[in-house]
């Protein structure tokens, strides 16, 4: 577990005091929350693909993580870690639509998720 996950897993975030005026904090906090999940596996695919870094299964689920957090994450004014999870989603499904085998995939893809892990942790601080 990164040492931002495990400060603020917890409390999951539900300390920080939003401006009465905006209509979001109760949503940003809820995704801060889940955030700390989003980390937690990916951490586990991550070890998971680091033993037997053919599995494309955890590949693709790493794929489907940053999906979900791509969407979701500019919205809520966390537009790097948006910007992040989806170059990492489309880098890992491009590749995979091509024939690219999961252990080459991975080789680029690690660097690419070690940054977005920095950024998920960097959104839960904040």
């Amino acid at each position: 577990m990164t040492r931002a996950a495990a400060a603020h897993a917890p409390d999951c975030g539900r300390d920080r005091a939003a401006p009465p005026d905006d209509p979001l904090a109760a949503v940003r906090a809820r995704f801060r929350d889940l955030i700390v999940q989003r980390v937690l596996e990916f951490e586990r695919l991550k070890k998971l693909i680091e033993a037997a870094p053919g599995n494309a299964p955890a590949l693709r689920e790493v794929a489907a993580l940053a999906h979900k957090i791509s969407g979701v994450a500019a919205t809520l004014g966390f537009a790097q870690a948006g910007d992040l999870a989806a170059a990492l989603d489309t880098a890992i499904m491009r590749r995979q639509a091509a024939g690219v085998a999961a252990a080459a995939i991975w080789q680029d893809a690690a660097p690419m998720l070690e940054t977005l892990l920095d950024a998920l942790e960097e959104a839960i601080d904040a």
